[in-house]
């Protein structure tokens, strides 16, 4: 009996081993998993990828190169914080791993916490004094602390070791551009490229510093490049055609795009950006045709209806805006489709931005109805509560969007604005601050964040954050000028001199730099220095008008009438339908008094395009400083019998009763315009304006707010006519409004004079003092006269 037990014992333990033989031990298990979770990493199937790195860790929960792996993946996806978890427990479990060390100090320094990204590189270094990939972190963490000499010497030396790696390059590179030595910046990105041919983003990175050098040719053919290393990826011909547009070659840029999208006609996602190319090159027309013709391949398609119905929209269609989206609502009848809840949250905005909100609530009220957790209807409902001027309700909406989706960084940035609308302004700052620890490279909170240290006059700190900027973005022309602008005012006239050249250094072909800093020399004094930097800037960018302007305003200033002519005969000999050069002659001429000449110049602007006001407003005052205004008015009286449906002649009779300061006459003329042209916008506009400045009573402030709302109807991204609103609303006492829609207006001109002294007196009514300061001085930094400039010297006098 025993034998037999003995014998059954020993048949059944063969089996067991026989049987583990054949399936491999744990070990052979999580093996398996792990060599087939990095075939499908090394293919990009992170989804396989992830599903077998998890078999894996199943079997050995303290796998260490699992979890890094894990970590690796959840890197590819955008998932920082489950990346940064994985390769947190991949060091914990083995502090030998120095990958997951290093991988995770990349990420402290991404989030911040450079000290900390700092110990993690020191921890490897401990054990290995030479360890390239340490080095490199540590340099890294150098150059976001400042210490440039140290974080240089670092990378030069593990260039000159032999490490190849991609990041050394655009590291090194990066810290040559920080020193404005665009040669060895150039070198190194040259040779990173040379040992990496296929890291699309060295190639990209020298291509920008060739545009940025204004050196076409050499950016050209890195682009080109980048198009043979990845030739599936159509967005590198998109860059590509981008930047044939830039360089003044838009028959080749519109070919590129055209060939992109006949190649695979009907995908949704070539369409859409190839319509956003269009977009951003405003051509809403070529934008609208690619989008319609999606539309028609595939009529199921609510992304390219909505997308159409924006390009609608920016071409102050908002009627055909409707359709295009009520079409997209007749695609499915379930309230709950993904589809007709973005369709209705589109409808919402469009309404709200026709200054319609009841009509906007209804539907996202229906948004959030069918989908209470939908983060776009809520932060479209806070959209509706601060364009009501309803702080308090805003906040509750977007705290909702950021309790949901902390890294919608839109979403912390309007509630910022919300706790800013009801003076909120430590709560906004902490608001700013809290998301700045989920991205704190996002440059539109650093932006933020400077003009809240602004507010509350905290300079250093409102300094650092636009040098943290450029630090990120050295080409990012906007922390150039608003740190430029923030010296200037701190009266440190140096630093704000290098501010506004280092943006003509590193963004040539931007008009910003220049014209900054040609006004900073004209303010100290310097006046041949100003127009010299004019000069330069208009070499490098003869198709900017504001450049134009500004070198012609500077030869008239300074007499130099001959070299101003020359410019504008040039410009008109290049491109007789130059509108810009035939209205800027006539100034040249009328300050010659040479009436004859500008007079002709002036009518050609007219003709080109009639419904620009400035040669009309120009034409007046050379007619008035003739004297020649009854002959004037009767020239225009006769252009309106001859024809009363020209809504050119109506806005020169008009503009030149403005420019007399004859309000009443004009606002008659106006009157006769919309009486013969009921949807003639400019002159619904213009007599919102004249009746909110010269009411006789109430109403007339009524009438002009209905104007004002019919002329936002029909150009509803029109400043202009933001502006127009907003300062009648201000004028009927509702400040919070007037606020809203003025600031929609200075987003777009922020330069513009007239809106900055409005914004300053509608801060000055909410008794933000110091911002109402701010503006007024920018509306009045210039020597061009505006409607109320007196208004805004003597409040800018009262406050001291």
């Amino acid at each position: 009996m025993k034998r037999r037990s003995a014998a059954l014992i020993f048949l059944i333990s063969l089996l067991l081993v026989l049987t583990l033989a054949a399936c491999g031990g744990p070990e052979e298990k999580r093996a398996k998993f792990f060599d087939r979770a990095q075939g499908f990493f090394e293919k990009g199937d992170w989804v396989k990828a992830r599903l077998e790195v998890k078999n894996a860790l199943q079997i050995d929960p303290k796998f260490a190169e699992g979890y890094e792996l894990l970590g690796r993946i959840e890197q590819k996806e955008g998932n920082l914080r489950g990346a940064f978890q994985a390769f947190g427990k991949a060091a914990e479990l083995n502090p030998e791993l120095h990958s997951s060390q290093i991988e995770t100090g990349k990420l402290f320094l991404m989030s911040g916490a450079a000290d900390r990204a700092r110990e993690k590189a020191e921890a490897v270094l401990g054990r290995d004094p030479r360890h390239p990939e340490a080095l490199l972190l540590k340099s890294m963490v150098l150059t976001v602390q400042k210490d440039i000499p140290a974080a240089t010497r670092i990378a030069e030396e593990l260039l000159a070791q032999g490490m190849k790696a991609p990041d050394l390059y655009l590291l090194l590179a990066g810290l040559y551009r920080q020193a404005l030595d665009t040669a060895k910046a150039e070198k190194t990105l040259k040779a990173g490229i040379e040992a990496n041919p296929t890291t699309v983003q060295l190639h990209l990175t020298l291509a920008k510093l060739y545009v940025g050098a204004a050196r076409p040719e050499q950016a050209e053919a890195v682009l080109k490049q980048v198009v043979q290393v990845e030739p599936n990826q159509p967005l590198h011909r998109f860059n590509l055609a981008s930047f044939y547009w830039e360089q003044g070659r838009q028959a080749e840029a519109i070919d590129l795009v055209a060939g992109v999208v006949a190649a695979d006609p009907a995908n949704e996602g070539l369409r859409e950006s190839a319509a956003r190319f269009y977009i951003v090159k405003k051509q809403p027309y070529e934008a609208a045709k690619i989008l319609k013709e999606g539309v028609a391949r595939l009529p199921q398609s609510t992304k390219l209806r909505i997308l159409l119905s924006e390009v609608q929209l920016n071409q102050n269609q908002a009627q055909e805006a409707l359709k295009t989206l009520e079409s997209a609502l007749a695609l499915s009848n379930d309230p709950a489709d993904p589809g007709i809840i973005q369709t209705k949250n589109a409808l919402a905005k469009v309404h709200l931005l026709l200054r319609q909100p009841d009509a906007a609530e209804t539907y996202v009220d229906e948004v959030l109805k069918a989908s209470p957790k939908s983060i776009e209807g809520h932060y479209t409902k806070g959209e509706i509560l601060l364009a009501r001027g309803e702080g308090a309700a805003a906040v509750a909406e977007f705290r909702t969007v950021t309790s949901e989706r902390p890294q919608f960084i839109p979403g912390q940035l309007r509630l910022a604005a919300a706790h800013l609308i009801n003076k909120e302004v430590d709560l906004a700052l902490s608001t700013l601050q809290n998301a700045q620890k989920i991205d704190p490279s996002s440059k539109d909170l650093l932006h933020a964040l400077a003009r809240v240290y602004v507010l509350k006059k905290d300079y250093p700190l409102a300094e650092e954050q636009l040098r943290k900027i450029s630090d990120i973005d050295p080409t990012d022309a906007a922390a150039q000028s608003n740190l430029g602008d923030l010296l200037t005012a701190l009266k440190r006239y140096p630093e704000a001199e290098e501010a506004f050249r280092n943006l003509t250094l590193r963004s040539q072909r931007n008009p910003a730099g220049y014209i900054k800093l040609s006004r900073l020399h004209r303010s100290l004094g310097k006046e041949a220095e100003a127009l010299k930097v004019l000069e330069e800037g208009y070499r490098r960018n003869q198709t900017s008008a504001e450049l134009l302007t500004e070198l012609i305003q500077a030869y008239v200033r300074q007499k130099k009438h001959s070299a101003a002519i020359a410019v504008c005969n040039k410009r008109i000999a290049d491109n007789p339908q130059d509108v810009f050069a035939h209205n800027l002659l006539g100034l040249i001429y009328s300050d010659l008094k040479n009436y004859a000449e500008a007079e002709a110049a002036l009518k050609k602007a007219v003709e080109m395009q009639p419904l620009w006001p400035a040669p009309h407003t120009n034409l007046a005052r050379i007619y008035l400083v003739q004297g020649r205004k009854k002959e004037a008015v009767a020239k225009f009286e006769g252009a309106i019998a001859a024809n009363p449906q020209d809504p050119s002649a109506y806005l020169a009779l008009a503009l030149l009763h403005e420019k007399d300061r004859d309000e009443r006459a004009a606002i008659q003329v106006y009157e006769r315009a919309l009486k013969e042209n009921p949807g003639f916008w400019f002159a619904e506009n213009n007599l919102a304006f004249l009746l909110g400045e010269t009411p006789a009573g109430q109403s007339d402030l009524a009438r002009a707010k209905s104007l004002a709302e019919n002329a936002l109807r029909a150009r509803p991204n029109e400043p202009s006519v933001q502006d127009t609103l907003g300062w009648v609303l201000y004028r009927m006492g509702d400040a919070p409004q007037a606020r809203v829609l003025i600031e929609q207006a200075l987003a777009a001109a922020p330069e513009s004079d007239v809106l900055n002294y409005h914004m300053g007196a509608v801060l000055l009514k909410l008794g933000m003092k110091d911002q109402a300061r701010e503006k007024l001085k920018k509306a009045l930094e210039g020597d061009g006269e505006f409607h109320g400039r007196k208004e805004a010297e003597k409040m800018l006098k009262d406050l001291g």
